[in-house]
């Protein structure tokens, strides 16, 4: 994980300010020399035509450009598959700044610890999204054992020992057999996307459950269901059909 963690990132600048970008040249440089700067731009459409060339990993942009700014940049790139650090002067752009990118912003003049520590955000967020692709590549090939993502670090675990996946905000949380939690560093949507095609079923919002560790069924005003282990959840009233659907093609191919 260190190697992966410490790899060249493939890096542009977007600014229209030249000292800017070479005092940003220069501390990436001296504090962040895993950063690998492929080209600089200072318009709108320069940086556009930059980014779909050179395919970046990172991009350090400026809101305020000559003729438009890094907003407009970020939606007409052909694919926004990288990371976003923006830099401004003005701290008012910072609502909408984050809104674009979880990596958040630089107020200029850039401070070295700032930019450190923004870099290390991105190499943090790559190594999450690189162990999510493991994480669907091997449950694409179908594998009995698989790769749950945490934020520092990962869990391989079988999939039929997941009792069920709970989504709690931006995160979710797994049960499994042995009671153990695992905390996954994805929302349920993403999890129950990857886990297509098993044996798992979404009840409701945020739950999604092993529809093998159902142990009973209560056909009540509320309906719920227990699961190995007591646990007892309640099925949303539109996924009651789908459900016993789901269920009785687990019972038959038992």
């Amino acid at each position: 994980m260190t190697q992966d963690y410490n790899k060249r990132i493939r890096t542009v600048i977007i600014d229209d300010e030249d000292h800017c970008i070479s005092t940003l040249l220069k501390m990436l440089d001296m504090f962040c020399p895993e950063i690998e700067v492929l080209g600089t731009a200072g318009s709108v459409e320069d940086a556009i035509k930059l980014i779909n060339r050179s395919k970046p990993e990172l991009v350090f942009l400026d809101i305020n450009l000559v003729n438009g700014d890094g907003f407009t940049v970020l939606e007409l790139v052909e694919k926004r598959d990288f990371g976003v650090i923006f830099t401004t002067a003005f701290d008012y752009f910072a609502i909408r700044a984050i809104e674009f990118s979880a990596l958040g912003y630089l107020l200029k003049p850039v401070n070295f610890k700032e930019l450190v520590n923004a870099v290390n955000r991105y190499k943090e967020f790559r190594l999450t999204m690189e162990k999510y692709e493991f994480f669907k590549q091997n449950l694409g090939k179908n594998l009995e054992r698989i790769v749950l993502p945490r934020i520092d670090g990962y869990d391989v675990v079988p999939v039929d020992e997941i009792v069920f996946c709970e989504g709690v905000d931006k995160y979710t949380v797994i049960r499994m057999k042995d009671k153990k939690e695992i905390t996954v560093s994805k929302m349920l949507n993403e999890v129950e996307e990857a886990l297509e095609g098993l044996s798992f079923f979404r009840i409701s919002n945020n739950v999604l459950i092993n529809l093998t560790y159902v142990k009973s069924y209560d056909r009540s005003r509320t309906p719920t269901i227990r699961l190995e282990g007591n646990f007892t959840f309640e099925v949303a009233s539109r996924r009651k059909k789908d459900f016993f659907e789901s269920l009785k093609k687990i019972i038959r191919s038992v």
